[in-house]
């Protein structure tokens, strides 16, 4: 009969290695993503094959093998022998890479944590084509930002554990005297706090909320911007919100002791970690134009930094963004002595420097106080 303990470092092991095949598998995919997604006349579904971008000749399956076949091909089309950009071959192995990481720091065999794993996945992916259509195109398309903003809230209320392990004291602590404020104050009436009419109240707020959501984001847009046509999603992004906070703030109103609900610590945490990491960028930018008289941050960099804000937290972001700045300086210097080029794209060092906060906030901790004691 076999010993569990002695199977563990094998699951380990094995679960590890798969992880990075598929990966280096999604990979391919992501590929397709960064290609087709920011380009005019392209889909995900159309066309249905691979195929060179310069001949046109589509790619059989066995020239599509996740990073083998680019080596196997010395990084040629096999039709035209034209050269297939290495980026191909960079996104597959760093995304097996990340896969990888993901899968150590989450399945570990005495605790595995499938739902963190399978959200930060799915956020590292989006990550992965953002920041290569960023160096590419030098744009974050709305797809994957303003998309991913939009899920936010519901990641954060079905996966809480991504923002209550732990949780945000400062958070935590605001939320305490909200529900001891509420309490006090008894401001709902009895009747409301039954089951049936506080569901009924709660689903007419929802849909409330998200219809002011809306119509608030459509007079901003016609007061800041008039005569320009408003963008759907951003007001898609201000429904869902108002359409999420609205009802979750009457719940915390009829049950006070729900403010201290893990779910409602989540979303409250996520939505803060939102508005920092957008409000952060958005500052710098102002900051930029008036300073020197010039686009310092897109504005693509402010949905991505709401959207990483949703998972770091607003402290996670905060230090995310001082971590990207720190990498962006050291590669902007490199880069400006090798080409003499002062552009650089920004977003990929958001994305990294916020998924190093998420990922491995301990081991950062400590780096920045060994760093701290370099002073003493």
């Amino acid at each position: 009969m076999f010993d569990l303990a002695e199977l563990d470092p094998v699951y380990y092991f094995l679960a590890i290695s798969f992880a990075a095949i598929f990966g280096a598998t999604l990979g391919s995919f992501l590929n397709v993503c960064i290609w087709r997604l920011p380009r005019e006349g392209l889909s995900l579904s159309s066309p249905s094959r691979s195929h060179c971008p310069a001949c046109g000749a589509a790619i059989p399956w066995y020239d599509n093998i996740p990073m083998l076949s680019w080596l196997a091909l010395g990084g040629r089309c096999r039709a035209c022998r034209a050269p297939i950009s290495v980026r191909y071959l960079i996104v597959e192995a760093l995304t097996a890479m990340l896969f990888a990481v993901l899968a150590a720091k989450f399945l570990d065999p005495g605790d595995p944590r499938w739902p963190e794993l399978l959200v930060l996945g799915a956020l590292v992916s989006a990550l992965v084509v953002a920041s290569f259509i960023d160096i590419d195109l030098r744009i974050l398309p709305d797809e994957i930002t303003l998309g991913g903003m939009m899920l936010v809230p519901a990641v954060a209320l079905l996966v809480p554990e991504l923002h209550t392990r732990p949780a945000d004291g400062t958070i935590w602590r605001l939320l305490a005297v909200t529900g001891d404020g509420l309490a006090a104050a008894d401001l709902v009436p009895g009747f409301l706090r039954e089951p049936e009419p506080a569901a009924l109240v709660g689903a007419v707020l929802a849909a409330a909320g998200a219809t002011a959501g809306l119509h608030g984001f459509r007079l901003y847009w016609r007061l800041t911007h008039p005569g320009e046509p408003k963008p759907l999603r951003d007001g898609a992004l201000a429904s869902v919100l108002a359409g999420t906070v609205v009802p979750v703030a009457w719940a915390v109103a009829v049950r006070p002791e729900w403010a201290l609900h893990p779910r409602v610590i989540s979303l409250a945490s996520a939505l803060a970690g939102m508005a920092a990491g957008s409000a952060l960028v958005l500052s710098v930018g102002i900051a930029g134009r008036v300073l020197f008289r010039k686009e310092a941050m897109g504005f693509g960099d402010v949905k991505l930094m709401g959207l990483l804000g949703g998972f770091a937290g607003w402290i996670g972001v905060l230090a995310g963004f001082a971590l990207a700045c720190l990498l962006g300086s050291m590669v902007g210097v490199a880069r400006l002595a090798i080409t003499r080029s002062r552009y650089l794209w920004f977003g990929p060092f958001l994305s990294l420097g916020c998924l190093l906060v998420i990922l491995f906030p301990a081991a950062l901790r400590r780096a920045f106080e060994w760093y701290l004691g370099l002073f003493r």
